[in-house]
């Protein structure tokens, strides 16, 4: 089924959320970024799970943060080699949310 197109009001844009390096631990970089433009204020939480669909990290942001351009980073030190998926979600302050899926992949 197609998706839906995202509405004007859409509290995460699908097309600027992406995370690089991406194959990430190549080339020693250990860390990966998480990038994404939020609409309007709102607390963001990244869920990272590997192929099988066990979870392996949650990544918090810090506090509820403001419209415009953010990262979150972390260590993929410990991740094995594959394909993870990262579920990043944002609930704004004033009771919406919004979510986004992005492929990562890991090479060690």
């Amino acid at each position: 089924t197609p998706s839906s197109p995202p509405t004007a009001d859409a509290l995460l844009l699908e097309d600027r959320a992406y995370c690089y390096p991406n194959p990430a631990g190549a080339g020693g970089d250990d860390r990966v970024q998480v990038r994404y433009f939020l609409s309007r204020e709102a607390e963001v939480s990244v869920r990272v799970f590997d192929a099988g669909g066990e979870r392996v990290e949650i990544v918090r942001s810090v506090g509820v943060q403001s419209r415009g351009e953010h990262e979150l980073s972390w260590s993929v030190t410990d991740y094995a080699s594959g394909v993870y998926l990262c579920v990043l979600r944002a609930r704004g302050s004033d009771g919406s949310r919004g979510e986004s899926l992005i492929h990562m992949a890991v090479t060690q």
